[in-house]
């Protein structure tokens, strides 16, 4: 055996020695039981003050519906096996479609431009989400986008807060 595998040995040994105690010896939780401490408000109790603040108010039938479903355990995961898609939007007009869109931010960051829409930030050549307009142009006034494919452009005037 090489000296050097000898001192790794010495220093296993000396740690296992040395930690042998607080392996055995520290088998004692030192964290104190909900029931111990009195600071500790359970969440059933939060559960329970709002559900009778909500029997106060009125609420509608459907309302009443959720919050007693809320409480129920599910029998199976509702989502489980189901592939989640952004909602494509119908055929729609140039009105519509610029009632569904909100660009409420501009952004000059160095030789880039960025346009929040729909709270979501986007360059030239981006697609909105869950669209299918590509975004042509940014202007502190309007964006100006267009239908993948298509020849006509659309205009979606600021409708944000100006902040200098």
């Amino acid at each position: 055996m090489t000296k050097r595998e000898k001192i790794i040995l010495a220093a296993m040994a000396v740690a296992i020695i040395a930690g042998t105690p607080y392996l055995l010896l520290d088998r004692e939780s030192k964290v104190v039981p909900a029931a111990v401490r009195p600071d500790f408000k359970p969440p059933h109790d939060f559960v329970n003050a709002t559900a009778e603040a909500l029997k106060k108010t009125a609420l509608t039938e459907a309302q009443t519906h959720i919050l007693e479903m809320a409480s129920v355990e599910w029998k199976s995961d509702p989502f489980l096996g189901r592939k989640l898609a952004a909602v494509k939007p119908q055929a729609a007009g140039a009105g519509e479609i610029l009632k569904a869109f909100a660009y409420t931010g501009f952004v000059i960051v160095g030789q880039s431009r960025l346009a929040v829409i729909n709270g979501m930030e986007y360059e030239v050549g981006e697609v909105i989400l869950g669209s299918e307009l590509l975004v042509q142009a940014i202007n502190p006034q309007n964006v100006t986008v267009k239908k993948i494919g298509g020849r006509e452009s659309l205009n979606i005037p600021f409708t944000g807060e100006v902040l200098r």
